[in-house]
């Protein structure tokens, strides 16, 4: 038996969740009631999940807003280390970066979601938006030559410079205790910014990567 003959021969209504495109073809059903950002979903829910856990939550936002700037500035420091490492950029086995300039950085904290609430702590995943701007300056090797008098390999290398001009959202985890009680929330717990992965920024034009 299918959802839909079971929502139909039990008068049910179904949440149904999924980012599949044929799932577009049941929006007109009436049994079917259809979500396709899971994460919405989810912080919607719990907030409507009794009165004492939606004070929790207010109280959870507050603190967040009170937070906002300290986690926007470690999202930018975040990003700054990242950009200042050579291991961030993927380049042709060719190229060799010389040097990398910061020119604007910049990053947004306004969308997250509750993800989960247990008696003691809520869990939020929010979703910063950063956009950079870089420049690389690169060297590339084209060929050598082999020099028979001195016994030494020449190399033929020219420089230049590129511009990466980028927008990223990034993942981040945060949680906090909250006390059942009216206790205001004074500390925010913090995950690794993108749950511990680097920034990877592809600079070559022959790069494979997975």
């Amino acid at each position: 038996m299918t959802i839909e003959i079971w929502c139909e021969q039990n008068d049910k209504k179904c949440n149904i969740l999924s980012t599949d495109k044929d799932i577009k073809n049941y929006n007109n059903n009436k049994y079917f009631i259809i979500h396709q950002d899971y994460n919405k979903y989810l912080d919607r829910k719990l907030r409507e999940y009794g009165e004492f856990h939606a004070e929790r939550t207010m109280r959870m936002e507050k603190l967040i807003e009170n937070e906002r700037e300290n986690l926007r500035d470690e999202i930018l420091n975040w990003t700054r280390e990242n950009l200042r490492d050579k291991e961030t950029y993927i380049s042709d086995f060719n190229q060799k970066i010389l040097q990398i300039k910061l020119n604007k950085i910049s990053a947004d904290f306004d969308d997250y979601n509750i993800v989960g609430i247990d008696d003691y702590t809520i869990y939020v995943e929010a979703k910063p938006v950063i956009n950079y701007s870089v420049e690389i300056e690169l060297e590339e090797f084209h060929s050598a030559s082999f020099d028979k008098e001195t016994e030494t390999w020449n190399r033929f290398t020219t420089k230049k410079k590129k511009k990466i001009n980028q927008q990223e959202t990034i993942i981040w985890d945060l949680y906090a205790d909250t006390p059942q009680n009216n206790q205001e929330l004074n500390e925010l717990g913090i995950d690794d910014i993108n749950r511990g992965m680097k920034l990877k920024i592809t600079i070559g034009n022959n790069v494979y990567t997975k």
